[in-house]
């Protein structure tokens, strides 16, 4: 009997650890993106976990939905506000970089058809370590 109990026992502190523990690749958290009407113009926002010892770098997005996906940094000038394109970003190791309006973002140009709130977009994120990582990403209203 206390051979059972400890088999048992031993069995559920080994399954707490390995659920417990940090994920072992990069993960999209928090996707949303912004409605849009067809042959616009929307932006995406999201959180890049990177749990890793090593640094990875997003080189790239795609989607169907979308002409072209670019990545923008948003930065403020002399009190003026200007958006440029970014070729990567760099996900330093045991890091989030967050992607976020007024700041990083991806923006969907030429989009395919309309995107109303509560419609899931298929996104793929091309990383130069990782590979590629497929997620979907709802149109939410922006909140803030």
């Amino acid at each position: 009997m206390k051979k059972y109990l400890f088999v048992t026992i031993s069995f559920v502190i080994l399954t707490l650890f390995v659920s417990c523990s940090k994920p072992k690749s990069i993960q999209i958290k928090s996707a949303w993106m912004k409605p849009g009407i067809t042959g616009n113009t929307t932006a995406a926002y999201f959180i890049i976990d990177n749990p890793l010892d090593q640094q990875d770098r997003l080189l790239s997005m795609t989607s169907k939905i979308a002409g072209n996906v670019e990545l923008h940094q948003t930065t403020m000038n002399n009190g003026n506000m200007s958006m440029g394109l970014v070729e990567s970003v760099d996900i330093p190791a045991h890091s989030k970089i967050e992607f976020k309006p007024q700041g990083l973002h991806a923006m969907f140009i030429d989009l395919h058809e309309d995107l109303k709130v509560g419609d899931k977009v298929e996104t793929e994120f091309n990383f130069e370590k990782t590979g590629t990582i497929t997620i979907i990403v709802e149109i939410k209203e922006p909140n803030f």
